[in-house]
């Protein structure tokens, strides 16, 4: 990581930066291994290293960016020429600044060291053992069409002109299942899967049960009556709605009119029981760092706290900006910096979840939805296909499959009547199960 660092540095050290310029250099370095079984055997394995060089250049308020492999001292010269030359052509803009330094404590999480040291062999042999588990446990399983085990380190450092030289370093691994089902004739694939920093704290068990209930309920599942039903979210489906609210808590979508929210702040945004934070601190988050994408700390953010709108997430421009300063949400995938969710949740509440399905009474739980990405952040309005069972008295009674679940966001969080202990993470958002008294379902 020191070393990563230091070489930062000195590519910027070696930049010929105009006079009244700044100049910032990100170097990421990203070690990946990942395998696979489909049908009965290994299938195949990946292993890979990268090391990418961003430039930025920024100018009297123009800014022009740059992106490449080659991270030699010539190759990062020349980005920076593209970068300046990039940012010449583009219009002036005050809040266009690089960060300045800013005090902060943070110990990192410790890192798996044990990433890349087990066999190949090793991890399909567990891969079949799954399949087998999965074969045994249920005879309606078919096959696995697909289970997979990935592993990856990633190192970071920022760098600029104004005095940021931060670094951290990173491991993360996962598992993910799609699983074939048949029953009477009829056939269901389901998925799903888990992350963690580390193997140690790679929990599978929850994910097997959860593939075979909701295999066993979508095998034979039909269709609702349309109609306006209470609908309990399954934390897998509530991050997808979390993942909305996040484009849609981004200042630079509230700043530029597409954002449903953009008039809303200190308003009731969502029911009292809902409470959401971006917390880039989180001990374990997948999404946890010390700074954001620009070198500023990262923090804890409460976004909604019991339903009133209480900030907006910010990167250095767009807290500049608005007059405000930043989050630490800067995320940049090879370009310029724009403000993005680190570990995105909904605060878990104190009712068992089997209370709260009793609580729901007759009611459609939902365990999947189809065609988020279509969902509207600017307005947010959404029309996903949905799939999940039919509860009564807390209870599953059948499955349910083949039914459209419309509405908007605000209809969502703000008919939330009860929220469980069970908050589950699915990359870094994060949900506890909730119980909304009533959305539109259309069925049979």
């Amino acid at each position: 990581m020191g070393n990563l660092k230091n070489r930062a540095e000195a590519l910027l050290g070696g930049l010929p930066t105009p006079a009244g310029w700044g100049a910032e250099v990100l170097l990421e370095k990203e070690e990946s291994r990942a395998l696979s079984w489909a049908e009965g055997k290994p299938k195949e394995c990946l292993r890979g290293t990268t090391v990418r060089a961003t430039v930025r250049a920024l100018g009297r308020g123009r800014q022009g960016v740059a992106s490449g492999v080659d991270t030699t001292p010539r190759g990062v010269r020349r980005l920076w020429e593209r970068a300046v030359t990039a940012a010449r052509a583009m219009p002036a803009d005050g809040a266009r600044v690089l960060p300045q330094p800013s005090p902060t404590s943070y110990t990192p999480d410790p890192e798996d060291r044990t990433l890349f040291q087990a066999p190949s062999r090793d991890h399909w042999a567990a891969l079949g053992r799954i399949e087998n588990d999965l074969r045994r446990r249920d005879a309606r399983v078919r096959k696995a069409l697909r289970l997979t085990f990935e592993e990856t380190r990633g190192e970071r450092a920022v760098v600029n002109s104004r005095g940021i030289a931060v670094a951290d370093a990173g491991t993360e691994v996962s598992f993910g299942a799609e699983v074939l089902g048949e029953s009477r004739g009829d056939s269901e694939s389901v998925w799903g899967g888990a992350s963690a920093r580390s193997w140690a704290g790679l929990r599978l068990d929850p994910v097997i049960d959860d593939l075979l209930e909701r295999l066993g309920a979508a095998l034979g599942g039909r269709p609702l009556t349309s109609g306006r039903w209470p609908v309990v979210f399954a934390p897998r489906v509530g991050v997808e709605f979390l993942a909305l609210l996040a484009q849609a808590v981004s200042a630079e979508a509230v700043q530029r009119g597409r954002s449903y929210v953009n008039r809303s702040m200190g308003k009731s945004v969502a029911a009292p029981l809902v409470t959401v934070v971006d917390d880039g601190r989180r001990p374990g988050g997948l999404a946890t760092a010390g700074w954001d994408d620009e070198g500023h700390p990262t923090q804890r953010t409460p976004v909604i706290v019991d339903g009133r709108l209480r900030a907006f997430l910010h990167s250095t421009e767009t807290a500049c900006r608005g007059r405000t300063v930043s989050t630490g949400n800067a995320t940049r995938a090879g370009g310029t910096p724009t403000p993005g969710p680190t570990n995105f949740h909904m605060e878990a509440g104190a009712l068992p979840r089997a209370d709260l399905l009793e609580l729901a009474g007759r009611a459609f739980w939902v365990w999947d939805v189809i065609g988020m990405h279509t969902a509207d952040p600017a307005s947010g309005d959404f029309s996903v296909g949905a799939a999940g069972a039919w509860l009564e008295g807390g209870r599953v009674r059948r499955g349910v499959r083949g039914v459209t679940l419309a509405g908007n966001l605000k209809d969502v969080l703000g008919g939330v009547v009860a929220v469980a202990d069970d908050l589950a993470w699915l990359g870094s958002f994060g949900a506890p199960t909730f119980l909304v008294k009533g959305l539109t379902l259309g069925g049979s």
